[in-house]
């Protein structure tokens, strides 16, 4: 092996050490089920969310985004200005041919812990090292009535559409601060990115779907 491949390989090795250490100390815990309380609170957070958006405030969906989820599509635009103003642009844009006349939050079916780490803790007057999940993660279902312009007929008239979705609502234990992901934006794949130890399976997410129909008129 030459001198340079070797020192990379030490390198490598002094980074790595100190999280195989922590690995083999700490145990990864079981999840626990998520309260029925914090279902509520993330209902209800979705809720005051999607209130605010049917009234036109669309400034509310970029100001309670997952940060996480945030920094990345900002990054793709081109920068965080950037990407506010686009989505900006965007919502104001769609104002002319769509009308989002009512959404609803329903009530949650799945959720999880998230965010594992490794605290300090001291137990019996000795300090310990435990494995915990600090946030929770809970998928709320929506459905929402849209108005929308069919210009595909002469003359272009309005359609009624009935549709379903979720938001993906995280918070930090011991808050009650909701941020958010609409769930139409992001892949199951994509989401693990963010929090590793979600289930590898995607049946056990149990995602809510993704669905629109046109209402047929009377």
């Amino acid at each position: 092996m030459r001198d340079g491949d070797m020192r990379h390989l030490l390198i490598l090795w002094a980074f790595l050490l100190p999280a195989l250490s922590q690995a083999q100390l700490v145990k990864i815990p079981p999840r626990k089920a998520v309260p029925r309380e914090v279902l509520k609170s993330a209902q209800m957070a979705t809720q005051g969310l999607a209130d605010r958006v049917v009234r036109g405030d669309f400034q509310v969906v970029l100001d309670k985004m997952f940060p996480e989820f945030k920094k990345k599509e900002a990054r793709k635009a081109g920068g965080m200005v950037r990407f506010e103003k686009k989505m900006l642009k965007s919502f104001q844009k769609l104002q002319g041919d769509v009308r989002l006349a009512a959404m609803q939050a329903l009530e949650p079916y799945s959720a999880f812990e998230v965010n594992f780490g490794i605290e300090s803790r001291t137990v019996d007057g000795k300090q310990t090292k435990a494995g915990v999940y600090r946030d929770w993660l809970v998928f709320v279902p929506t459905q929402s009535v849209i108005f929308a312009t069919d210009t595909g007929v002469n003359p272009p008239e309005i359609v009624k559409i009935k549709s379903e979705g979720f938001q993906i609502a995280i918070c930090k234990k011991g808050t009650n601060n909701w941020a958010f992901m609409d769930g139409s934006q992001v892949k199951a794949f994509q989401l693990r990115k963010f929090f590793p130890y979600l289930p590898a399976d995607d049946k056990q997410l149990a995602l809510p779907p993704v669905r629109a129909k046109t209402i047929p008129k009377n």
